[in-house]
């Protein structure tokens, strides 16, 4: 929080991000917190949409197994598959995303597939909940949103009214999906709690 601080008294938090190519800040909390919910779906772990394979390389740190997949990666680590491809040659039980692009419509692709049973989503909000539409209209999914991880993000996109972490307000959100045990739409949305500013910004 001290870097964002920092930050949004020059430029700004999103232009520093922009410069550096960052979508998230990546810290240990946030990472123990993801790798803990990782950890209760299963492993191993596809991220599609890896970029240079930074989420995946912490979460190894965590003794977590991560296969990273890009169709333009960036990063030597990053195996060059689109969704599509990494989906069909892997056909994972947990996809993980981290921004993936919006207009990309890897979410059908992810929901669509068979053998996927849960997917662990970050991303921006739209209309105050985390990524695109098509997230959410996906039938025979279960979503539940994540506080405890939540709480430890802080993504390019988030701000400080007041230029202090007291004011920290997140534009981003994480979401975790899976598979309903029935084909009916049984959608469990907890109340929105993405866009609420947060009590406690002392990470």
């Amino acid at each position: 929080m001290a870097l964002m601080e920092e930050a949004e008294r020059g430029d700004g938090w999103l232009a520093w991000c922009e410069a550096r190519g960052i979508f998230v800040a990546w810290n240990p909390q946030l990472v123990t917190a993801l790798a803990d919910v990782l950890r209760t779906c299963g492993e191993p772990v596809l991220e599609v949409a890896a970029g240079d394979g930074a989420l995946a390389h912490c979460l190894a740190q965590y003794g977590l197994a991560v296969r990273p997949t890009d169709q333009t990666p960036s990063g030597p680590a990053v195996e060059r598959l689109s969704c599509e491809e990494a989906l069909a040659r892997y056909a994972p039980r947990v996809v993980l995303a981290c921004f993936p692009p919006l207009d990309a419509g890897l979410e059908q692709r992810v929901t669509t597939h068979p053998s996927v049973r849960h997917f662990l989503y970050l991303g921006p909000l739209v209309n105050d909940r985390p990524g695109p539409e098509a997230l959410w209209s996906a039938p025979g999914w279960d979503r539940v949103a994540l506080p405890e991880v939540d709480r430890f993000l802080i993504s390019r996109l988030d701000y400080l009214a007041d230029f202090t972490r007291r004011t920290h307000r997140r534009r981003a959100g994480v979401v975790l999906l899976s598979r309903a045990p029935s084909q009916e739409r049984t959608t469990r949305e907890v109340a929105p709690a993405w866009s609420r500013p947060d009590p406690d910004s002392r990470h």
